[in-house]
């Protein structure tokens, strides 16, 4: 049989089982922490008890139990010391207990801790079934000892025992509260408690420190001294005082003691920096090497909260020369020695840290060696050892982009010191990485241009101008007003470069300057216009349309794109712009260029409806609502032929609020109402035919139109009233 623990089956619950069941066998108990203990059951009854280790010794529990008194426990305990022997064979030796006695003690022993694994947290549990386990899980003396406890006995006892534990932690919060009498005296007033226990109290001591020392159970003294507590009698030392009772406890040499002490102070609002500082130091000297530095990192902190950078860069040395080989503690120091404006020490402090990092080979990754190596290079950017160095772990990680970057660096270290060589050929190798990289070419002909390189430098504009044009990215260039002027001369020495056009164009695009840009977009279309008689070429049509983006007011413009189109008999495309044109030319009040271009494009697409809606919008803005009616009913009716009854409806409406008593618009709308599945639209807009065909007299129309109505909507008011005309005129 196999139980883990869970939020169903609890530890109490599985004993009680156990118990209920009489089952025989070894539970296996197993805490979060790392504590484990067996218990051997025997038809349900514990049995035998295997912890791993006795928070209870056996003297302590002859004491508890007055079977010897504290200063024969104390003797056996020095005994212990001097001879290892046990402590029940030197009792016995000297006629003070017997084995009655020593059984007594070794079932109290066991008990005390059954009771204590009730109060673990958080564990898991294993039952192997049948006696297959208790040889290898008891010793021999462990097996001799035969405790029948009952669970159930148990469980309430540590269920009082936890009710008393409450009670004890409201008074006492923490095992590690020192104690101390409330008289003047420093002591408790005689004969209230035992005159052992009396002693024990002492302003230094700890509650556990007592309890364990006096010669009663553990939870009778703290209840005591609870109760004690809550007469007045007795009080908790404050954190202040706790400190104090640490400082003579560092000074005892119980270092274990002032750590503890310390640290109750410190989580009990002592927030001192001398404080945590011992705490740090107390750490260090107990060896707990990680404690420390984690102790010794938060003194830093407070300290920098403080203002105090001269303090928290002492406790990282400290901190530091706990582990000189720590990575991490060594670049936390050289930020605490930048943010207190210590940057060379820092930057020596770094550089020592990636050689470490280099020492170590594969025990540190490349990451990490690139992450010292950026965060030291930005204490010391001119380094160019480490700059090479960094630019070689990004290209073996294969990240080309840090790599160039940090030979950009470089070069520019190299340009700085005026050494135009080793820069060209730190370009050189950056091209070798991405020879598109359009910033290093342009340096690398910037470079060739101080060196007086013309000719290679010009190659160099001309390669760059060829990947703008080939990528068409222009964005993040430098020096803009230098790369213009040296395109605008490759212009003027050939006119037919479109790309060098191109470029520039964007180029002022790029720096703001658009009326520039715009000139050299007609620059460029000017310089592809055909001879008379020859063909466009299509290169032409991009920056006639730059033009028209970025200068939409140029109507000669717009022409020429229009006329682009057409030679190029790409109608479609100059439709649109011709009604672009028009769009624009209305922009501009000229109403008959707006109408030309409208006619025209329906020359060329005589249904193309935007531009008869432009037209129709036209005559209704002149004032001419007939003609602006009939174009609209007209592009209305057009779009309903064609099954677009979205756009049916927008234009029919239109032409139905310059006529609502026109008879066809009434029915063609109502028509393409209920195409929309506008029922009560369509509903009402019939009955408005039925009303306008009776007044015409043409009832058969009427009567048609009005059961169109009735079966779109029939409860439509105004139907009733209209078949009854309808009715009275039979």
């Amino acid at each position: 049989m196999s139980t883990q623990s869970s939020p169903i089956i609890e530890l109490p619950d599985i004993v009680q089982s156990l118990q209920n069941k009489q089952w025989t066998g070894t539970l296996e108990i197993i805490a979060e922490e790392g504590r484990s203990t067996h218990l051997y059951f025997q038809s349900g009854m514990i049995q035998h008890v295997a912890p791993d280790r006795n928070p209870l010794p056996l003297g302590k529990a002859l004491n508890k139990l007055g079977l010897i008194d504290e200063a024969d426990y104390v003797m056996t305990m020095i005994d212990y010391e001097q001879t290892g022997r046990p402590c029940g064979e030197v009792l016995k030796e000297l006629g003070l207990v017997g084995d009655d006695e020593i059984r007594e003690a070794l079932s109290y022993q066991a008990r005390e801790h059954v009771l204590e694994v009730f109060e673990w947290e958080n564990v898991d549990v294993r039952f192997d079934a049948g006696d297959g386990k208790l040889e290898a899980a008891f010793t021999p003396q462990q097996r001799e000892v035969k405790l029948m406890l009952a669970g159930m006995s148990l469980l309430m006892e540590a269920a009082r025992r936890s009710d008393e534990w409450g009670i004890v932690r409201e008074a006492i919060p923490s095992e590690h509260d020192v104690l101390a009498a409330t008289d003047p005296s420093g002591l408790l007033p005689p004969g209230l408690v035992d005159r052992r226990l009396r002693l024990l109290v002492d302003g230094y001591r700890s509650a556990q420190e007592v309890a364990e020392a006096a010669p009663m159970p553990t939870l009778e003294v703290l209840k005591t001294l609870a109760e004690l507590i809550q007469q007045g009698h007795l009080k908790l030392l404050s954190p202040p005082e706790l400190a104090q009772v640490g400082v003579v406890a560092e000074a005892d040499g119980d270092l274990e003691k002032a750590l503890r002490v310390f640290e109750l102070a410190s989580s009990r609002g002592l927030d001192h920096i001398d404080l945590h500082k011992k705490i740090a130091r107390t750490q260090t000297a107990l060896g707990r090497t990680t404690q420390a530095l984690r102790a010794w990192e938060g003194v830093a902190e407070r300290c920098v909260r403080m203002q105090r950078s001269d303090l928290a860069l002492e406790a990282l040395r400290e901190a530091s020369a706990l582990d000189p080989e720590n990575l991490d503690l060594g670049e936390r120091l050289a930020k605490y020695l930048v943010a207190a404006g210590e940057t060379t020490e820092a930057a020596e402090r770094m550089r020592s840290l990636i050689e470490l990092a280099s020492r170590k080979g594969n025990e540190v990754s490349s990451a990490r060696r690139i992450a010292l190596m950026d965060a030291y290079l930005e204490l010391a950017p001119t380094d160019k050892e480490i700059l090479e160095a960094c630019a070689g772990l990004h290209l073996e990680a294969d990240d080309k982009l840090s790599a160039m970057v940090r030979l950009d660096e470089l070069a520019a270290v190299w340009n700085s010191e005026g050494r135009l060589e080793e820069a060209t050929a730190i370009y050189y190798r950056i091209l070798e990485i991405d020879a598109e990289n359009l910033e290093a070419r342009l340096l690398l002909a910037q470079t060739l241009a101080k060196m007086g390189s013309t000719d290679d430098a010009v190659r160099e504009y001309r390669r760059l101008a060829d990947i703008l044009y080939r990528s068409g990215v222009i964005g993040n260039a430098i020096n803009w007003p230098f790369l213009i002027k040296v395109y605008e001369a490759i212009v003027e020495l050939e006119p037919s470069s479109t790309a060098a056009w191109e470029w520039l164009a964007k180029a002022y695009i790029e720096d703001g300057q658009h009326d520039m840009a715009v000139s050299r977009f007609i620059g460029m279309a000017d310089s592809l216009q055909p001879a008379a008689g020859e063909p466009h070429p299509p290169e032409i049509l991009p920056p006639l349309r730059s033009v028209v983006e970025l200068a939409p007011h140029r109507l000669d413009v717009r022409r020429r794109l229009v006329d682009a189109y057409l030679a190029l008999h790409q109608t479609e495309p100059a439709v649109a712009a011709l009604r672009g044109f028009a769009e624009e030319a209305l922009r501009q009040d000229k109403i008959a260029a707006a109408v030309e271009a409208y006619e025209e494009a329906l020359e060329h697409q005589p249904f193309d409806m935007d531009s008869r809606r432009g037209l129709a919008a036209i005559q209704e803005t002149k004032g001419d609502y007939e003609a602006a009616f009939l174009a609209w009913r007209s592009v209305g009716g057009m779009c309903q032929r064609a099954g677009l009854y979205e756009q049916a409806a927008r234009d029919l409406h239109r032409a139905f609020q310059l006529r609502e008593d026109d008879p066809e618009t009434v029915r063609t709308l109502a028509e393409v109402e209920a195409k929309r599945g506008r029922g009560r639209n369509a509903a009402m807009l019939f009955a408005r035919y039925a009303q306008l065909a009776f007044a015409r007299d043409d009832r058969g129309s009427a009567r048609d139109a009005l059961e169109r109505a009735r079966q779109l909507e029939p409860g439509l008011p105004q139907l009733q009233a209209l078949a009854a005309q309808l009715g009275a005129a039979s």
